[in-house]
This record gives structure tokens, sequence and C-alpha cells, in this order.
């Protein structure tokens, strides 16, 4: 459990507080100022470097020591988080496009 506390407080609070620097940053940055689009391009984008960087890292690790563990809390966490951010950027995604209309992407109606 102290363990657990511990990659918390040492990865998650870190991740997070960065998704909302970045996140704040593209508020000022876009001229779009849709919360919706917002959360779903920031959420979007964090989770695709997120899931890229914890890739990098095995290989990265096996080129530079020649072996590489099954498992590291670091890498684990960063790509939980991306999972989760990814699954935000998912569901906030269904509003972004038609409109909020969810029941379109299921059944034809442009027929």
């Amino acid at each position: 459990m102290q363990n657990l506390r511990l990659r918390f407080f040492k990865h998650y609070i870190p991740l997070s507080i960065l998704t909302l620097i970045i996140g704040t940053s593209f508020f000022y940055l876009w001229t779009k100022k849709d919360l919706i689009t917002l959360i779903t391009n920031v959420t979007g984008y964090i989770a695709f470097v997120l899931l890229s960087a914890s890739l990098i890292i095995g290989t990265m690790n096996y080129i530079l020591k020649g072996f590489s563990p099954v498992s590291t809390y670091f890498r684990r966490d960063i790509s939980v988080f991306g999972g989760v951010l990814a699954i935000i950027h998912s569901a906030c995604g269904l509003f972004v496009h038609l409109l909020g209309n969810i029941w379109q992407y299921f059944l034809c109606t442009h027929l």
C-alpha cells in the first residue's frame, strides 16, 4: 500500500499537473474556444504522446542496457495514465462530431 501511495505522488500527480498545464496552454493558444473540443484535443494528443513514450522507454531500455524488464512502474504508470486519457478522449469525441447526437453514430440516418 505504501508503494502505491508513493507511485501516486511520484508519477500520477506530476502527470496530472502536466496535463493541466498543457490543457491551459492549448486553451490560450487555440482560436476555437469550445470546451468539449478542447478537452478532446488535449486528451487525444497527450494520450498519444504518453502511449508512444511508454513504447519508446521499453525500446531504449533494451538498446542501452541489452535487456529489458517485463515491466517497470514508471512505464506502467505512463501507460495507465495515457490509457485513461484515451478513454476520456473517446468519450468526449462522441460529442464533438455530430454535435452530441450520439445515436447518429450507430444508426444510418443519412439514407
